[in-house]
């Protein structure tokens, strides 16, 4: 029941290219054609902004965990909305400063959500599997320096973000 490198790495690439194919297929559809009056907001940095990112994240994460059961709805809806919101971005200013805003914070941030949307999924095996609550705690307890590096990701990522 122990969480394997090969697996998290292979979830990985799998949620890469279904993320690729999302922007891309989102923003021909949608934003390739549209005008977009304006600039966008700037956006705060410092603590503040960190501690918004953080919690923000955190509680993205703990709703995957805690709604295992349902966790391939969230991961879709999840990476529809992250498709969405690259797709805007990218009609608002451009492929070039969207990579800019996204690589430093992003090399630490995707690896975060991947992990515990792959934990999340291995929570429902888990229960599939075995029809048990307490094997799902189990898992849980045996993997629980995964959740950790999930969280420590989210918070390298906010600072970078924020600040």
């Amino acid at each position: 029941m122990k969480v394997r490198w090969q697996r998290v790495l292979a979830w990985q690439l799998i949620d890469l290219v279904l993320l690729a194919g999302l922007v891309a297929g989102l923003y021909w559809l949608l934003f390739a054609h549209a005008t977009v009056p304006g600039t966008p907001a700037p956006v705060g940095h410092g603590w503040p902004r960190i501690w918004e990112i953080f919690w923000h994240n955190l509680l993205v994460m703990l709703v995957n965990l805690v709604l295992f059961v349902i966790s391939p709805l969230l991961i879709i809806w999840n990476w529809m909305g992250q498709a969405l919101a690259l797709g805007l971005n990218v009609r608002l200013v451009g492929w070039s400063a969207t990579w800019q805003a996204l690589w430093p914070h992003g090399i630490f941030e995707i690896p975060a959500i991947f992990l515990f949307q792959y934990l999340s999924v291995k929570m429902l095996r888990v229960l599939v599997k075995t029809r048990s609550w307490l094997m799902v705690g189990r898992f849980v307890r045996v993997n629980w320096v995964w959740y950790l590096v999930s969280v420590g990701l989210l918070a390298v990522a906010a600072v970078i973000e924020g600040w």
